[in-house]
């Protein structure tokens, strides 16, 4: 019973932190004409703190990921739908952090 509720509660957390980390990235510009606006928006010395929250938020959960899969193979369940589960979260949040840190770099760095 609290092995069910434990797989219960970690996939709550890894689908849950992963439409959180989906969202955070919808609030990027799109190719076009909002793209200039909102990159001078995020030039402000506000936005680069909030950034900077925004990466240790996505560090953290990855992190937390990571954890999740290490218990889970503690407990002999690398074959349960909640570890590939997991290992699915972790492998799209490690391509969406990798993504926004080159759209960060590309887009934000000052010109040179």
């Amino acid at each position: 019973m609290m092995k069910n509720v434990m797989k219960t509660g970690l996939l709550g957390l890894a689908l849950g932190c992963s439409l959180f980390v989906v969202s955070l990235e919808q609030d990027a510009p799109h190719a076009g004409e909002n793209a200039i606006g909102y990159i001078a928006k995020e030039s402000t010395a506000h936005e680069g703190i909030r950034q900077n929250l925004l990466i240790e938020s996505q560090q953290a959960y990855i992190a937390e990921l990571y954890r999740a899969r290490e218990k889970l193979q503690s407990l002999g369940e690398e074959n349960s739908e909640l570890y590939l589960s997991i290992e699915n979260a972790i492998a799209l949040n490690e391509e969406l952090f990798d993504d926004a840190g080159f759209w960060r770099a590309h887009y934000l760095s000052p010109a040179s």
